[in-house]
């Protein structure tokens, strides 16, 4: 049966012998030019989320203009407006008697003087106003770019992340053949020499990102690339100490190992652990996805050295990954 699975799949592979000896070089070397598309893909999915983050970044830019523009606007508005009536109260011809019925020139001069500023300080507000009004069509133009430009980049990003992800299927379908040929392949936990365990089991791609810009600030961690439902798993043996939910982070979990250092997994689909819990290395903590704030399935790791700031996990990552 397995022998009839495996010639099945072999046939999906024109390059690949179906039952030579040389069928496992083969589907390494596949696997192994795989990696290298993956490399490609990933380097053109961290760019297009880059343009993804500056246009949010700029877009919250104009917003935030738009909005100052607006709030003032409504004060210079109401300012004018309580002019006017107060004007409308006194009449039209209160301001000139009351120059008129000045006592003394210095009264006059006084009264013209106080006049001449007011009048002065309502054009200063009209002309405000206006050149409010002019900023804010500027910068709602601008928006309107912004917001095109990114639903174009989306569209890209969306494009380079079914490659992706298509590319990790064959890669997942390929090691399980290198399994079932009886070569070396990825049914085992990915493990580094110090125990250090992949925080993703299953075919993935770390992506070297800790302090990229992000609207929020710059990026706390690596992002694992990985298809959905792919399991995540703890690194070291530890505890929870923490399962968020909400905000950016979407479904997420905290362990701290033996050293107190803590590990931040965030956008999963699913969390099977709870606070206090006791986790071995390796053992199942939930599945990647896509909730909080995120583009794409993937998971986003971070290493916070003794429960403090965090620092890039890429080395760490890379000796197990």
């Amino acid at each position: 049966m397995v022998a009839a699975v495996v010639m099945t799949v072999l046939a999906s592979y024109p390059g690949v012998a179906a039952s030579s000896e040389a069928a496992p070089a083969q589907v390494a070397s596949r696997i192994s030019s795989i990696r290298t598309a993956l490399v490609r893909l990933s380097r053109a999915l961290d760019e297009a989320e880059r343009d993804l983050v500056h246009a949010e970044i700029a877009a919250q830019r104009h917003q935030r203009a738009l909005q100052s523009a607006s709030a003032r606007q409504q004060v210079l508005r109401a300012t004018l407006a309580g002019r006017a009536a107060a004007m409308y109260t006194m009449g039209n011809g209160s301001a000139l008697e009351s120059i008129l019925g000045s006592q003394s020139m210095t009264e006059f001069v006084d009264k013209f003087s106080y006049l001449e500023l007011i009048r002065a300080r309502e054009q200063g507000l009209l002309e405000e106003l206006t050149a409010l009004r002019r900023r804010a069509r500027i910068e709602s133009a601008e928006l309107s770019q912004v917001i095109t430009g990114a639903a174009a980049v989306r569209r890209a990003y969306a494009g380079r992340q079914a490659e992706l992800m298509a590319k990790l299927r064959e890669l997942q379908s390929l090691q399980n053949l290198l399994v079932a040929l009886g070569g070396r392949g990825s049914g085992r936990l990915s493990r580094a020499p110090n125990g250090f365990v992949c925080p993703v089991a299953g075919p993935h791609y770390v992506s070297n990102n800790f302090g990229a810009p992000r609207p929020g600030g710059p990026h706390t961690g690596d992002d694992i690339e990985a298809d959905y439902g792919v399991p995540t798993v703890a690194v070291l043996p530890s505890r929870v100490v923490a399962t968020p939910n909400g905000g950016w982070i979407g479904i997420g979990a905290v362990i701290r190992d033996a050293m107190g250092n803590e590990w931040l997994y965030a956008h999963m689909q699913a969390r099977y652990v709870s606070v206090g819990q006791h986790l071995t290395a390796g053992q199942l903590l939930g599945r990647v996805g896509c909730t909080g704030r995120c583009y794409g399935p993937h998971l986003h790791f971070e290493y916070h050295p003794h429960g403090g700031a965090p620092a890039n996990p890429y080395r760490i990552l890379s000796s197990a990954c």
